[in-house]
């Protein structure tokens, strides 16, 4: 979804849009608002395993796409720390030395 409307898969939100919901394989969905000087994410409290990494996916992946950090509730980090310290995907920590399935 894109500002509340429907939208398709591989449809692009316009230069200032607001809210994104962003579906998982799961079928659950992480809610990305724009703010001012911030993106934020969410999701719901009870959020399983795989949902938290597809959070952290998103979450990375934005932080490092636009040069930016992650602030936390009780730190900040930069894309490359939060990417070895949070609990994401296999295929995003594939390459790191202290994954156990290298």
């Amino acid at each position: 979804m894109i500002d509340g409307e429907l939208a398709f898969p591989d449809e692009e939100p316009s230069a200032n849009w607001h809210e994104l919901r962003l579906g998982t394989a799961e079928g659950l969905a992480v809610t990305v608002r724009r703010e001012s000087d911030r993106v934020v994410f969410v999701v719901w409290g009870n959020a399983d395993a795989k949902l938290v990494q597809g959070w952290n996916a998103l979450v990375w992946a934005f932080a490092e796409t636009g040069s930016g950090q992650i602030h936390t509730a009780d730190k900040s980090y930069t894309p490359t720390d939060y990417r070895t310290q949070f609990d994401l995907p296999a295929s995003l920590r594939s390459d790191l030395p202290d994954d156990p399935a290298c």
